[in-house]
């Protein structure tokens, strides 16, 4: 099955980065992917600062976590569990 999804990972010259960008038909979505239990709110910087200059209405955390919640106003935390 094909999808109209590109697929690719960011990196700025500053070394930021997000590990997986999904654009497609419904727009861009970012997500980090990180192997821990918790996210540091530090750590989501780069993302929410994506987030904010593409004017995108949220990206997400994959992580190990135990439950789904909002990390921050626009970053939503999923368990890997969940997918």
């Amino acid at each position: 099955m094909m999808t109209n999804w590109n697929l690719y990972y960011y990196r700025t010259k500053n070394k930021a980065e997000i590990d997986l960008i999904i654009d497609g038909p419904f727009g861009i979505l970012p997500i980090e992917i990180k192997k821990g239990l918790t996210v540091r709110r530090s750590n989501l910087k780069f993302l929410s600062q994506f987030i904010d200059e593409k004017k995108l209405p949220f990206g997400l955390v994959i992580n190990q976590s135990e439950k789904t919640e909002w990390l921050t106003k626009k970053i939503f935390q999923i368990p890997v569990g969940w997918l």
